[in-house]
């Protein structure tokens, strides 16, 4: 008995040294039945690198990554229950991690900016540094939050179930709340440009308010449930709705600039990629529409073949919510956790790339990092080959950077006018029409008339009147479309 028993153990042993050998392949390259990586290889044959990977420190045995955050250059993962991890988002370096609040409580998703992150735990909230994670304040909420805050400059601002907003003082925390009333419950975490705070209701509002201190704005109704945050290109924020209408608000006016009817609820966060704005539902895959044109708006009884802003340009049917994108190409995660590559130009379809596990992937129209991770803390960063440095896709965030450009392009041509008028030279063709005029002098030395002179006059309507007096209301009427702009 014991000789038969030693050579089935041998045999068994032989078995399973083979069987190890045999998948060392698949161990070394990731592609074990639990790898939770995607393997070098299979991100090179889609087009792919892997920058970095980590896992981070989370008790799989007890605890699980809920959601992922990602805020300019840091990387914010909130576990179950409460510890919250900061990783640089270049690096996959892991910067600090905490244990808020209570593990038995909900917690909610990050907020943070540039010096503070903010977190609440049960209805306590927290505001911690964003260099080392150390608690910079805590305070007791009145109401239930509903989703996580968000953080301007100067405030927090966490969304609660009766619809209010309580906004503190992150510099002064001392000072007493500011609450905002709104009309159903904020279920979707605020957005926040820094001057600008934006939020939803599951009763179809969208509000928009001033940050410091915080007043309201204006507000737009849509016919159902906005169950996602909205989507942002300074100046203009892109609400999408249960009814299937997507539309593009000015973030200071509140002047909706368009409406466009996609047929489908909306049931994840429009992305805005420079000019394009991507827009995803569950039956009808991706929608690209065209966010902006350079090309003017045809006159009446003109004919133009440009797509007008507001226009859908292409749809994939097959495509999910937009996970990244670059120059030339477009990520998605479908239902059935693959990435689909979709041509950027036309949506057409380039390729599917499985991936590995229960996968958490942000929701990325900053910058053309993939971002994925599983709910045991495996995070990886993948971008396409040869593009080593961040795509950024958002404008200049400062509003008042944009109204000061802006007046300083309309006020551009009046000092040029002047050294024109100075020089007496109106021979060139400085407001677009006429032949060149002779210099003011002749040949002879002789003073040309004061007539000869009236391109100043035709510039601005063509009326009999003098040069100086038509200046004035010019500059008048450029710093009016600055006003517009909510200067």
């Amino acid at each position: 008995m014991s000789n038969s028993f030693r050579c089935l153990r041998a045999g068994a042993f032989g078995l399973l040294l083979l069987a190890t050998i045999s998948a060392w392949p698949d161990l070394a390259s990731g592609q074990w039945s639990d790898a939770r990586l995607i393997p070098e290889s299979t991100a090179r044959r889609h087009g792919l690198v892997r920058s970095w990977w980590r896992q981070a420190p989370v008790d799989t045995t007890q605890d699980e990554i809920e959601n992922l955050t990602l805020q300019g250059d840091t990387l914010y993962l909130q576990t179950k229950r409460g510890t919250i991890s900061a990783l640089d988002s270049e690096n996959g370096h892991v910067r600090w991690t905490r244990q808020i609040g209570s593990p038995d409580l909900v917690t909610t998703a990050v907020g943070a900016n540039d010096k503070y992150a903010a977190v609440a735990n049960g209805t306590k909230l927290y505001v911690l540094a964003h260099d080392d994670g150390k608690i910079v304040f805590e305070k007791m909420l009145r109401f239930v939050p509903g989703a996580g805050p968000a953080l301007s400059g100067t405030h927090v601002f966490t969304p609660t179930t009766n619809g209010s907003i309580e906004s503190y003082d992150v510099v002064d925390h001392k000072q007493p709340p500011q609450i905002y009333n709104s009309t159903g419950r904020a279920m979707n975490q605020p957005f926040s440009s820094g001057p600008t705070l934006a939020w939803t209701t599951d009763k179809g509002l969208f509000y928009v308010a001033q940050t410091d201190p915080l007043s309201p704005r204006f507000r737009v109704e849509t016919n159902e449930p906005i169950l996602v945050g909205p989507g942002y290109q300074p100046p203009y924020l892109f609400v999408g709705s249960i009814d299937g209408h997507v539309l593009k608000v000015h973030e200071m006016t509140g002047n909706i600039a368009w409406k466009v009817a996609v047929g489908e609820p909306v049931d994840s966060r429009p992305s805005a990629l420079g000019d394009r704005l991507y827009v995803s539902s569950k039956r009808g895959g991706l929608r690209c529409v065209l966010a902006e044109s350079k090309v003017e708006a045809p006159k009446p009884g003109e004919e133009n073949d440009a797509p007008r802003e507001g226009s859908v340009l292409w749809q994939a049917p097959s495509a999910g919510r937009l996970l990244a994108g670059s120059e030339k190409r477009l990520y998605c995660l479908d239902d059935l956790g693959r990435m689909t590559i979709l041509r950027r130009a036309d949506g057409g379809y380039l390729d599917t790339m499985l991936l590995p596990g229960e996968q958490l992937a942000i929701h990325n129209d900053v910058t053309d990092r993939i971002y994925i991770g599983t709910r045991s803390g495996t995070i990886q960063c993948l971008h396409e080959a040869g593009i080593d440095k961040p795509l950024k896709h958002r404008r200049d965030s400062s509003v008042k950077a944009a109204v000061k450009e802006a007046k300083q392009k309309a006020l551009e041509p009046e000092p040029k006018e002047k050294e024109k008028a100075k020089d007496g030279d109106f021979g060139d063709d400085l407001f677009g029409g006429g032949e060149k005029k002779a210099p003011a002098g002749d040949g002879a030395g002789k003073a040309a008339p004061k007539k000869e002179a009236p391109a100043e006059e035709d510039a601005f309507g063509g009326e009999d009147k003098p040069a100086p007096e038509k200046k004035g209301p010019a500059k008048q009427e450029k710093a009016a479309e600055v006003d517009a702009f909510g200067n």
